[in-house]
């Protein structure tokens, strides 16, 4: 029987360095074996489909990817910089919705054993924005960065602010505003797990869906090696003038151990990105 898939985070972050946006977007996901354990520092096997409509709808493209996991337990891919298996990564994003499916094998062959999917809630926007009218880049940017440890207890099941990513923008007439988050929690304590909820607060209301990410933390006897990754990746059409932009979390009440968000520390930092894409 095939088992789930622990899914870390989906990075819809596609990077336009030239005037045409590149065919691939970056995925990544936390892989255990049957027992349950972070199948670290090795190869697997993994096949990627991309669905159409629906969970179980049609695959318009197929490949797979033999990728190499890190001392975490997670594998890192580019998805349409596979061995195509059918299907064209040139794909009509404005058709959706869209749904990505991954099976793995552990143990670096094509018996996957390993399935999930889930929907791609964030359209990778640099691939949409190909197929749409053409966008100037870097008309405005800024970064902002956590100003110090944000931690999240199991019983902190309300969102709480990230501290530092909370802005007051001034968006300009005719502009898209692409907004980006990444960073990393971490357990405080040894043998745990914890699910982290992250997400996007545009003028006070969570953006949903589209603007929220569950982060995935298992630790073992080295608290270090147990952080958990979000990237959430949003364009969205504001109006002109002034908003507000919040990055919170929050807890379960599930969770065995508290969070811990890095902010500054020796793991890096937590980041809120705005630019403003010219139409």
């Amino acid at each position: 029987m095939k088992k789930s898939i622990a899914i870390a985070a989906v990075l819809l972050l596609v990077t336009l360095l030239q005037a045409q946006a590149p065919q691939e977007m970056g995925f990544q996901a936390v892989i255990r074996n049957a027992g349950g354990l972070l199948v670290k520092n090795t190869a697997v096997g993994m096949r990627v489909s991309i669905l159409h409509n629906t969970s179980t709808g049609t695959a318009v493209y197929v490949e797979t990817q033999t990728p190499t996991t890190n001392a975490n337990g997670l594998a890192s891919i580019k998805v349409g910089n596979g061995a195509v298996l059918s299907g064209s990564f040139a794909i009509d994003w404005s058709s959706g919705p869209y749904f990505i499916k991954t099976e793995t094998d552990p143990a670096g062959g094509s018996n996957y054993t390993i399935s999930g999917t889930q929907q791609l809630l964030s359209v990778p926007y640099a691939l949409y924005a190909e197929k749409t009218a053409p966008v100037d880049l870097g008309q405005a940017s800024a970064n902002y960065y956590g100003t110090g440890y944000t931690f999240v207890s199991a019983t902190d099941t309300a969102y709480k602010l990230i501290l530092g990513l909370s802005q007051v923008i001034s968006v300009p007439v005719g502009a898209t505003t692409l907004l980006q988050t990444t960073g990393t929690a971490y357990g405080t304590q040894f043998n745990a797990w914890a699910l982290l909820t992250v997400g996007l607060f545009l003028d006070g209301s969570l953006v949903n869906p589209g603007g929220v990410c569950l982060v995935y933390v298992v630790t073992d006897d080295n608290l270090s090696s147990g952080g958990g990754t979000w990237a959430l990746n949003y364009p969205v059409a504001l109006g002109a003038g002034s908003h507000t932009i919040e990055i919170k979390a929050k807890g379960n009440l599930q969770n065995q151990t508290p969070l811990t968000i890095d902010n500054g520390g020796s793991f890096g930092n937590s980041t809120l990105t705005v630019t403003f894409l010219k139409n």
